[in-house]
């Protein structure tokens, strides 16, 4: 009997817990957008001499492979085929303007963001 009205207060707890912290999670989920733009902003200045060191090795790594094949295909005297590098050559160049890339990125995902935001708005006022 113990046992039983022990399990009983133990999941009562346990759920009033979880409907209360839902209730904060909720309430808290307005401001994680602003929140992680704030963030981004911050981090991008702050890994400058991280993100130019990985472009320096991506770059040299894209150039060493389109060099690579190149040379194969010559040395074995056949015909230079273009449209295999195209992809290593994309890759190096989406590397190269990496921050440019984001940024273009971000610009295209902005409208939804925006978006979504308008309907989370609407979906607690009709809540509320």
């Amino acid at each position: 009997m113990k046992k039983k009205i022990l399990l009983i207060s133990t999941a009562v707890l346990l759920f009033s817990a979880t409907a209360t912290q839902a209730q904060d999670i909720s309430s808290s989920l307005k401001g994680m957008q602003p929140i992680l733009d704030n963030v981004y902003n911050q981090m991008i200045p702050l890994c400058s001499n991280l993100i130019n060191a990985a472009r320096g090795i991506a770059g040299f790594a894209a150039l060493w492979y389109i060099a690579s094949r190149v040379w194969r295909q010559i040395a074995q005297a056949e015909p230079l085929d273009f449209y295999p590098l195209l992809r290593p050559f994309a890759l190096g160049m989406a590397i190269m303007l990496f921050p440019t890339v984001i940024a273009v990125m971000n610009g295209v995902m902005q409208p939804i963001v925006a978006a979504t935001n308008t309907m989370v708005t609407n979906s607690n006022n009709s809540i509320a």
